[in-house]
């Protein structure tokens, strides 16, 4: 019982600490690539495919119809809201390193 809890949990924190960790290392390999060079390029790779996790792992919790699965906590809200704005924040900051 124990180890069932602790793999469903584990898959649950891993789930939600991977992209954040994901939008890490995309912005400091961007700060290291500094321009148009390839740890630019991968920053932005990364960082990218850190945002779609955010949004699938968030999307694990509605229906197709944003109907809610599952009735989150308030602080889970509060980090829901906080890792999509964080997302958005890469995709600005992807943007900006783009076209400067």
């Amino acid at each position: 019982m124990a180890v069932e809890a602790w793999r469903w949990t584990g898959r649950r924190i891993w789930g939600a600490v991977l992209p954040f960790v994901m939008l890490v290392a995309g912005f400091l390999l961007m700060r290291l690539g500094g321009g148009n060079g390839p740890l630019t390029w991968g920053g932005m790779v990364v960082g990218a495919v850190g945002a779609v996790v955010v949004m699938g792992f968030w999307s694990d919790f509605a229906n197709s119809d944003g109907a809610a699965k599952v009735r989150l906590s308030p602080f889970a809200w509060v980090v829901r809201i906080v890792s999509y704005l964080i997302s958005l924040g890469f995709a600005f900051t992807a943007v900006v390193f783009l076209f400067t």
